[in-house]
Formats: structure tokens, sequence, C-alpha cells
């Protein structure tokens, strides 16, 4: 299968993903944190795909891009207060008030999967991307553009981060090189492929650091939580030093 081909079918088969997930939550599945996880990584690896193949002048692309944006904006809430529970003791204050607002997140994105607009969302995506494939020539200009940009990004951001807003921004850029990478694998050169393991391991400790970040910033703050930030921190620096990026 050729690189083209295969990067369509990657998306037909987060579409499904998507689908089985949705149907999954939709059946009660939000005592279960993997569902939800599975379900924002399968929106992740499509949100990376669709600007790829989607020109950026259609309106109805944009709306396109947008209602996923949504969903995974929406699904957002329910998975930072898993997490928070999981970081906190089980008799802690602050559970309860937890259990409720996991609740209420769920509530809302149940709400919206429930609503017509997924199945409008769903068959415009699929009918805009037999409208739209590109050549293999344009695919693989858009990837490298986007693959250069992001690469460049990160770069600047790898240099002294301080603030939990500049680790912040060098994670959602890391996770963005990261999963384009990922899932365009077939089109790229060996030295970006080289660095998906670094740039996932960054990933991971970065991610770590966001969510005591986030928990803080709700006031749930735990007597260990400043020895873990330091050890958290080295961690992300001793990665980001194994991340060699290719020269510009």
């Amino acid at each position: 299968m050729g690189p083209k081909k295969q990067l369509r079918g990657q998306i037909e088969q987060l579409l499904v993903a998507l689908t089985q997930l949705r149907t999954r939550l939709l059946a009660g599945a939000t005592r279960d944190p993997e569902t939800l996880h599975d379900f924002r990584v399968a929106l992740r690896g499509l949100r990376t795909l669709l600007p790829l193949l989607l020109s950026k002048s259609d309106l109805l692309n944009a709306a396109i891009k947008a209602g996923w944006r949504e969903l995974a904006q929406l699904s957002g809430p329910a998975r930072d207060a898993e997490v928070m529970l999981a970081a906190l003791p089980s008799q802690h204050p602050a559970a309860r008030r937890l259990r409720a607002q996991k609740r209420m997140a769920y509530q809302q994105l149940i709400r919206r999967l429930q609503q017509v607009h997924w199945p409008v969302l769903h068959a415009a995506t699929v009918v805009q991307l037999e409208r739209q494939l590109r050549s293999r020539a344009v695919l693989h200009a858009r990837i490298k553009r986007r693959t250069q940009r992001l690469t460049h990004q990160v770069r600047q951001l790898m240099v002294a981060p301080a603030t939990p807003q500049q680790w912040h921004q060098l994670r959602i850029a890391i996770k963005r090189l990261r999963y384009l990478i990922e899932y365009t694998q077939h089109w790229q050169p060996r030295a970006l492929l080289a660095i998906f393991l670094p740039l996932k391991q960054a990933q991971s400790v970065l991610g770590e650091m966001h969510d005591l970040d986030v928990r803080c910033a709700a006031g749930l703050v735990l007597p260990d939580d400043e020895m873990l930030r330091l050890t958290l921190q080295q961690q992300a620096l001793q990665a980001l030093a194994q991340l060699a990026l290719p020269r510009e």
C-alpha cells in the first residue's frame, strides 16, 4: 500500500475507532478511564491528519475541524477530574467534589455525543475527504512544511523553559510533533523517525508536570508536590537532552 492510501486508511480507522468509543461512552463506560483516554487519543490522531488533507480556504473544512476540536475540548474536564482523583488519597476532603465534577463533565460530553451533531460531523468529514484527497506531491509538501514548522517551534521552546506556561507550551509543541511523526512516518526522513521515542518520553514527563500544575492550580496541593515537581523537571531536562532535533 502506498503512503497516500495508507494515510487515508489511517483516517478511516480513526473514524471507526471514534464511532466505537462513542458507542461505549453512550452505553455507560464512564467508569473506565481507558475508554475516555482512547477516545482522546483517536481524536488527536484525526486532528493531526485532517489539516493535511482539507484545504484551509473551504468554510466547511473549517467547520469540520472546529467540530472535532470542540469534542476534544469537551473531553478535557472529565479527564482532568480523573487524573486529580487518582492523585489524591481516597479520603481527601476534595474527593467528593471532584467526583461530582467528573460526573458533570461526563454528562456534558455525553449530551454532545447524543446530538445530531455527531453523525453530521462524521458524514461531512468522509465526504470532504473524498472530494479533497490531494495528490502525493501536495501531501508530501504539506507534511514537510508542517513538520519543519513544528520542529522549529520545539527547538525554540526548548531553550531554558522556566515557568509552568513555558513548560506547557513546550509540551503542546512536542505532542503535536510526536503525533505528526507517528501518523506520517512513511513520509518522514530517518532523522525525524529517530527522535520519535525521545519525543514520546519527553511528552510523557511533561504531561505529568502539567497534571501537577493543573491540580495545584485547583488548590489541591499535597505535601510532596514540591519534591515531585523538582523530580519531574529533572526528568524532563534529561529527556530533552536526548532529543536531537534535525538541523534546519
